[in-house]
């Protein structure tokens, strides 16, 4: 995504990468860490989430259950021609990631780090 974000015109010093976390509860605490030591939490209103976009539901939820309800989370999805709504039953990595994704969400809700939801 790195390497998209200066494609598109934006500054490679004008980007903050949290590199240390092994999970999505780990990336949002590591990134609150990360962010408040560059900008301070009290002075930031809106953050970007980019992920892919099967993994934007579970990124956004876990970022609205640790960041401050002060700062407005964007969620940004990334391209992913391998697996979008579209096409993950097609083929086994697919249908791996969406099955993945969702036992994520269920183990996420039963320890409390994001809120139950209903899936329309």
């Amino acid at each position: 995504m790195k390497s998209k974000a200066i494609e598109l015109g934006v500054k490679e010093e004008d980007l903050l990468f949290e590199e240390n976390s092994l999970t999505t509860k780990e990336n949002i605490i590591c990134s609150l860490l990360s962010l408040e030591r560059e900008f301070k939490l009290s002075n930031l209103r809106k953050v970007l989430l980019v992920t892919t976009a099967y993994h934007l539901r579970r990124g956004v939820l876990m970022a609205k259950t640790y960041f401050p309800n002060w700062i407005e989370i964007i969620p940004c999805p990334a391209e992913d021609t391998n697996t979008n709504r579209n096409n993950w039953f097609y083929t086994e990595e697919g249908i791996a990631r969406a099955s993945e994704e969702a036992w994520k969400i269920v183990c996420y809700i039963n320890e409390g780090s994001i809120p139950d939801f209903e899936i329309c």
